[in-house]
């Protein structure tokens, strides 16, 4: 199962998501996150939430969408709601969108809040992909 979360900057939320999904689908599962507008680096923010949680943040980079091959994901996944499906091509890939909080510029507090309420939506969804966790 090949799926992409996408974000604006490609800083918290979709990789914080890309390493979630990696860590809870094991072998089943391979993530990619992409931004609409990469900053070209991951937030220190959502690198600390994820080790905190348990989930290996390495490997992960800010990245756009042209660095990624959209033509081979099984789930698009929006965490800025659906006005993001709309950056991606129709390609057949399931499509959800989700309205995930930015932590951007936040606090510790907030990028870890943000992160635990990742988590069961992550793992929801791979359950009902059939993804056995």
């Amino acid at each position: 199962m090949r799926l992409l979360f996408l974000c604006l900057g490609n800083t918290c939320r979709s990789p914080m998501a890309e390493a979630m999904a990696r860590g809870l689908g094991g072998r089943g599962v391979a993530a990619f996150s992409a931004g609409i507008r990469p900053t070209g680096r991951v937030a220190e923010g959502t690198l600390e939430a994820l080790r905190l949680l348990g989930f290996d943040p390495s490997g992960l980079t800010s990245k756009g969408l042209g660095d990624v091959r959209l033509d081979e994901m099984d789930v698009f996944v929006s965490l800025i709601g659906a006005q993001g499906l709309t950056y991606l091509p129709q390609t057949g890939a399931e499509r959800v969108a989700w309205e995930i909080r930015d932590p951007y510029g936040e606090d510790l507090a907030t990028y870890r809040r943000v992160a635990r309420d990742l988590v069961p939506r992550i793992r929801g969804l791979l359950e009902e992909l059939g993804v056995e966790l």
